[in-house]
């Protein structure tokens, strides 16, 4: 009988049996932040919400608007909650630590149960 090895899907898993058994290699997955990213500006953030029809006015302050991108955007997960830089540093800090010091080429998913919502 010949076993076939499978190949990793991911980066992770490729660079952890290259670089094992010295180096542990994990990932993070996030899931779309909104408060607190630079990567969300006020225009960006209004045309979110324009395309997503979320009732919004320019005349509303930028962290409003970004506080309703963040919600229409954690109604979509199993959590209902937005998730922050602070869950996704929660999670790197995991993978730091000793407590995952058996892991390695995995990814953790940050996302408050998003891909979980969409199998419904």
């Amino acid at each position: 009988m010949t076993h076939q090895r499978q190949q990793p899907t991911t980066s992770s898993g490729n660079f952890a049996i290259e670089l094992s058994p010295v180096v542990r290699v994990n990932g993070v997955a996030p899931a779309t932040v909104v408060s607190g990213s630079a990567m969300f500006p006020r225009d960006r953030v209004i045309a979110s919400l324009t395309k997503y029809d979320i009732e919004h006015s320019e005349d509303e302050s930028t962290e409003g608007l970004r506080d309703k991108l963040a919600q229409f955007y954690a109604d979509r997960t199993l959590t209902k909650a937005p998730i922050t830089p602070a869950d996704q540093a929660e999670g790197i800090l995991f993978m730091l630590s000793e407590k995952s010091s058996k892991t390695t080429g995995q990814v953790l998913s940050v996302d408050g149960g998003l891909h979980e919502a969409f199998l419904r």
